[in-house]
């Protein structure tokens, strides 16, 4: 999904996100499904990866989702999605 957000908003996603510690905003450029244009958006990249895969938890796939269902994108997205969910969740 992309969203647009204003500097409040996108300081508060880069307090959230770790910013500067935990993570690295970084510019990308983007073409959305819908449009043909690209378009500037941000990108959160971790600073200091892990040696080691750390799994996500089965609240955070749930929610990945959860969000994926809300916002109507297509369901073989959706079932694609929940198929890498459940391998993670083992």
């Amino acid at each position: 999904m992309l969203y647009e957000l204003d500097k409040i908003e996108l300081k508060a996603i880069d307090e959230k996100e770790g910013n500067g510690w935990a993570y690295q905003r970084r510019p990308v450029r983007i073409r959305p499904a819908t449009d043909v244009r690209e378009q500037d958006a941000h990108a959160y990249a971790v600073i200091a990866p892990e040696e080691v895969e750390v799994r996500p938890s089965a609240q955070y796939l749930q929610g990945l989702l959860e969000a994926a269902r809300e916002r109507g994108l297509p369901e073989d997205y959706i079932a694609a999605l929940a198929a890498r969910c459940a391998v993670l969740a083992r």
